[in-house]
């Protein structure tokens, strides 16, 4: 039970990597975004 809950997490926590590098992928295509980092 506590492996299930584990693996939901987990898969949560991926889910908000691959948004937040996808952001960071649109963010570096636009000019004048590179103060930011």
């Amino acid at each position: 039970m506590l492996l299930e809950r584990n693996k939901i997490i987990i898969l949560l926590r991926l889910v908000l990597v691959a948004l937040y590098l996808r952001d960071l992928l649109e963010a570096c295509k636009s000019p004048g975004v590179y103060v930011m980092f």
